[in-house]
This record gives structure tokens, C-alpha cells and sequence, in this order.
């Protein structure tokens, strides 16, 4: 019943084009089966302990939703009131959000981009073909680099894996993801992937494909990557 009332509340303030009432509340009264004087009863009758309760909170929600720039959903802004001493379950307050209008600002968390475009790099050509396999090990491994946050900073890790095993068979970290402006030669020719021919892979090459011939780049030394110092490289055969 109280629900017939509150749409016959909401919709008396409604105007025509004109100026005039659309609805009359004898006519939506008639409309949804209840009486004029019931109507009226109920509009002058005093809210009760709950509904003021509600209106309290509501006050409340808004203020921790303003306070917090928007981004509080509402088991935070329960949290709040919770700090605030009061005390209520996170449905009332995610239901009153939601009569509010209250929608919390979730913005996306920034993410480094390790692509730069290298206009001036030549053509190089795809050796690998998307064929991530490898017969043997050490005969095509493929690189990549990622970024790590920590206290000081961005740490980027460059790391070698071996197509046939998956597994990381070296890797470097420095605080800068940029190679230096000149590298010795490769005793093996580079094939990069032409999607992934940024500025942070042309002069390197992202996959390496060595030919059979040619000697491993590691020494056959075992090289533990735990020693390795951040700015070096740790191959292990």
C-alpha cells in the first residue's frame, strides 16, 4: 500500500505542456484501487524510527562518498560509517547508494607501455613465422620484457626463453628498459617479430634463431641467476 502512495506522491507534481497537472490524485487514487483519504493519512502521517534512520544514513553515505572523490563502493563507505560508530549491514548501504545514485569511480590502473615505434628501423624479417616450437633445445628462443613495481622505482625484467623447453634460460634486470645505443654484434642473426619491432627490440631482435653451426652464446659454465647483478644477464644452458 505504501508503495501505491509514494506513486501517487511522486506523480501529483507532474505538468502538461501547458502548465497543467497531469494527473489529478482523486484519478490516481481511483486508478490504483485505494482511497483519498487513505492517501492523505499517510502523507501526514510522521515517519517512522526506520525511515528517518534511512535518511540519516543517507546523509552519511553521501558525505564518505564525497569524501572519498567518488571512488568509495559501498563496503568501503560501510567501512567508514563502521569508523564512524555507525553501525548498519553493507546491503542497506549499498541499497541506499543505489536510491542515491551513487556510482563509485573505478578508474583502469595505469600500465607501462614497452612499445615505442622505431621509425627509423629497417625492415627486419619474421625468421620465426609465429611458430613458437623448437625441435631441440638452444635452437630458437625468443625474449620479452615486463615491468616490475617496486619501493624505488620501476624495476624491467628482459628475459630468454627456449622454445622447445618454455623455459627461461636467462634473464637481465636494470632500471631502464632501453638498450644502449651500441651493441657488439650477434653471432646470431635477429628475427623479430614484425608486431614487436619497437625501439626496445629492433637493435637486439625479440627472437633469435641460431643456425646449426654456430656456437651457444653462454659459456658452459653453469651460471646461477641468482648472483646476477640488476644491469647484467644470467644465461643458464
Amino acid at each position: 500500500m505504501s508503495d501505491k502512495y509514494e506513486l501517487i506522491d511522486a506523480e501529483k507534481a507532474t505538468l502538461t505542456e501547458t502548465g497543467e497537472k497531469k494527473y489529478t490524485i482523486t484519478t490516481m487514487c481511483e486508478w490504483l484501487g485505494v482511497s483519498t483519504s487513505g492517501y492523505y493519512e499517510w502523507r501526514d502521517r510522521p515517519d517512522s524510527a526506520t525511515t528517518r534512520h534511512r535518511q540519516f544514513l543517507a546523509l552519511l553515505i553521501d558525505k564518505a562518498f564525497e569524501e572519498s572523490d567518488e571512488t568509495y563502493g559501498h563496503r568501503r563507505v560501510h567501512a567508514q560509517l563502521a569508523r564512524w560508530g555507525q553501525h548498519c549491514t553493507p546491503e542497506l548501504v549499498r541499497d541506499i547508494m543505489r536510491d542515491l545514485g551513487l556510482v563509485p569511480c573505478q578508474p583502469r590502473p595505469w600500465r607501462h607501455n614497452l612499445t615505442e615505434s622505431d621509425p627509423c628501423a629497417s625492415p627486419i624479417p619474421d625468421l620465426v613465422r609465429r611458430d613458437f616450437t623448437a625441435e631441440a633445445p638452444g635452437r630458437k628462443m625468443v625474449g620479452d620484457i615486463t615491468y616490475i613495481p617496486t619501493w624505488e622505482g620501476w624495476l624491467y625484467l628482459a628475459t630468454v626463453i627456449d622454445c622447445h623447453t618454455k623455459e627461461i634460460v636467462g634473464w637481465a634486470t636494470d632500471d631502464n628498459y632501453k638498450p644502449p645505443s651500441s651493441l657488439p654484434p650477434s653471432p646470431w642473426p635477429p628475427a623479430t617479430i614484425p608486431s614487436n619491432q619497437g625501439r626496445s627490440f629492433t637493435p637486439i631482435g625479440a627472437a633469435i634463431t641460431p643456425h646449426r653451426s654456430s656456437p651457444p652464446p653462454w659459456p658452459h659454465s653453469t651460471c646461477s641467476s641468482r648472483s646476477a647483478a640488476p644491469g647484467s644477464a644470467s644465461i643458464t644452458p
